[in-house]
């Protein structure tokens, strides 16, 4: 299987970042440059014009120039040899380098307002196109050497960090973050849960998991017998020398929702569920 090829042109500026791009985008490319110190826009892609017939589809072409024609007042041009080149050249792909900040000299001086003007018209004229992408060069005064012209060996490895990924980019091979899935363990399902079958409630939310009714204790009676409250759900069945009383809200519920919830079929299961206790008053 044949390796896509990666070609940089460019001016000084495109010195050792080769070595450093092809380290960095991996064995998937081959990775090779042409360096002109010194050129305008229009001799770095006059030299193109052969090297473009080898290339494929597949292949991706960096242009990296520009700045010795701001610094000679000629940004318009190399503009326009850009510009040309890109539109007779729509079946390859290309990255095109936003011309640097110039730290030799001031922010304000006219050189580094050309640099703005220059990078603002690049941006406006290349976005029609589909196959090109741009990649912004204005890193810190740290990333270029002391005389602040080119870039030192961090601002190197970092724009070439910034090229793989661009690179990638056209054919989608960058690295997908994964989606992580969060699972709810241990949930009590309540018995009205069990009634309503709408609503759970987890050990996570603030609230208690399986609230009991609360029964309280009935007076003796009369002929001295003993009472109480809640039903009896021994084997299903009253005892005859009790009174079972049910509360109102037990009378008022499903018929099918014997002693609260818990039925014989019920509490032979191993469900987490809580019985009702029943209270006797006997009269001494």
């Amino acid at each position: 299987m044949m390796k896509q090829k990666l070609v940089i042109k460019g001016d000084s500026h495109t010195r050792k970042s080769a070595a450093e791009l092809q380290h960095n985008i991996g064995s998937t490319f081959t990775v090779s440059s042409f360096i002109k110190p010194g050129a305008g826009m229009g001799s770095i892609v006059g030299t193109m014009k052969e090297d473009i017939k080898t290339l494929k589809s597949d292949d991706v072409v960096i242009l990296w120039g520009g700045s010795n024609d701001i610094g000679k007042n000629n940004s318009k041009e190399a503009l326009k040899h850009l510009c040309n080149f890109i539109k007779n050249n729509q079946k390859v792909n290309i990255v095109v380098m936003t011309a640097p900040p110039r730290h030799d000299l001031l922010p304000s001086s006219c050189v580094n307002s050309e640099v703005i003007s220059y990078n603002k018209q690049l941006r406006n004229r290349i976005k029609q196109y589909n196959n090109v992408k741009i990649l912004e060069t204005d890193l810190e005064r740290k990333y270029f050497t002391k005389h602040g012209l080119h870039l030192n060996s961090s601002g190197k490895e970092c724009i070439t960090l910034r090229l793989a990924t661009v690179v990638k980019s056209f054919f989608h091979l960058e690295q997908m973050s994964p989606i992580y899935l969060h699972w709810k363990d241990n949930t009590v399902i309540t018995n009205q849960d069990r009634i309503n079958k709408d609503s759970f409630v987890t050990n996570n939310d603030k609230k208690s998991p399986c609230s009991q009714p609360s029964y309280s204790p009935k007076e003796p009676s009369a002929n001295g017998k003993a009472t109480y409250s809640g039903p009896n759900i021994e084997d299903g069945r009253n005892d005859p020398n009790q009174e079972s009383e049910v509360s109102k809200e037990t009378a008022g519920s499903n018929k099918q929702d014997t002693a609260f919830g818990v039925n014989d079929s019920m509490t032979n299961t191993n469900s987490k569920f809580y019985s009702s206790s029943c209270v006797f008053h006997t009269v001494v």
